[in-house]
């Protein structure tokens, strides 16, 4: 358990790029490293590490560099949202117009995006307010498998999600089917153990700069398991604690209700967990997630629920992508030895928007 728990950590640990990435070069040879801020009236604001949030006259400054992506704004008109690459006289910007190196000139104003909320597209090389807003669509198909000396499970499942985003707020919403099936090698029997349907919404808003809240819903039945309904309701707090195109990590943490309806019988608990979402694209078309999510037991916090996975997704063309992912769920409340269960999912889907 600590070792999975402690390679989690160092996977985590190793991803994480610098929180002051940003750098200013001086036509006098000096460089400051910290997180650009803001560029107006030929004024660069600066935060640093060891000396604050300082102010810069770009009559000074050779070139610049950063790793978010920016709102720039030249003396040409053109409004620009890109990372900015330094290069020998000026910066360059590889998703703008033409591709072309800049100097610091050219800048009238430099604007750091809103942390919260969705970034442009990848593609967007000069647009406006309103360009912003993004509707995304995924149909996913995949087939898991967990493993057994004696007994494995296959399931498999389809799923619809379409995401809205506008401004600083995101609506999503999904629809899934899946059905699986419990295989006992030695009696050489196979038994369904799940056929179900469910259906989430979910809706996050923006607090501050960086938090934003969420409200979501979950709706489930399954005829195998004479489940006539499970909603869960939850709400809580996400953090971005990087947000970058290539790049992103928050943290959550939130509280639960569920309801279940067994025929006559029903029950409501309460839960809360902590977690973080890692995302990191090494390409236009390979991309790594990490996941991992503690759920404490509500009377003893040493007995808990703690679950993680790997996944890596890429695309095969511009609409269809794969992604293989490796899972384990660790319950410290279970008698016997086995308390770690690991699953391996395949799965295949298509962009819709």
């Amino acid at each position: 358990m600590l070792r999975i728990f402690a390679i989690s950590v160092i996977i985590f640990l190793i991803l994480i790029p610098p929180l002051f990435a940003d750098e200013l070069f001086f036509k006098n040879g000096d460089i400051i490293t910290g997180k650009l801020i803001k560029l107006e009236d030929e004024k660069i604001t600066f935060e640093t590490e060891n000396m604050g949030m300082i102010t810069v006259d770009i009559s000074k400054v050779k070139t610049l560099s950063t790793d978010d992506r920016m709102e720039i704004h030249l003396k040409s008109g053109d409004v620009i949202f890109v990372a900015m690459g330094a290069v020998d006289g000026g910066f360059f910007a590889p998703e703008s117009p033409e591709a072309r190196i800049y100097s610091a000139s050219d800048i009238l104003s430099i604007n750091r995006m809103e942390d919260c909320g969705p970034l442009p597209p990848e593609d967007m090389q000069s647009a406006s307010l309103e360009q912003k807003r993004k509707t995304s669509g995924h149909l996913n198909a995949d087939a898991t498998l967990k493993p057994g000396t004696s007994v494995e499970n296959i399931s498999t499942g389809v799923n619809l999600d379409i995401t809205r985003e506008t401004g600083s707020n995101k609506i999503s919403a999904a629809i899934g089917y899946l059905y699986g099936e419990q295989i006992d090698k030695i009696a050489q029997m196979t038994t369904p153990t799940q056929d179900s349907v469910y259906a989430v919404g979910k809706y996050d808003f923006c607090l501050r700069k960086k938090p934003f809240g969420y409200v979501s819903t979950r709706f489930e039945s399954d005829r195998i398991a004479d489940l006539d309904s499970r909603i869960s309701t939850s709400t809580g707090i996400n953090y971005d604690v990087i947000r970058k195109p290539d790049f992103k990590l928050n943290v959550k943490s939130d509280a639960e209700v569920q309801y279940e309806k067994y025929g006559q019988n029903d029950t409501t608990d309460l839960s809360a967990s902590l977690g973080w979402n890692l995302q990191k694209k090494f390409s236009k078309k390979l991309m790594f997630v990490h996941e991992l999510k503690y759920v404490p037991e509500n009377r003893n916090f040493s007995d808990l629920f703690l679950t993680t996975n790997a996944e890596l997704r890429s695309n095969l063309t511009k609409s269809l992508f794969w992604n293989l992912k490796v899972a384990m769920d660790y319950d410290s409340t279970i008698e016997d030895t086995d308390k770690a269960n690991m699953t391996y999912t395949l799965g295949i889907g298509w962009d819709l928007f």
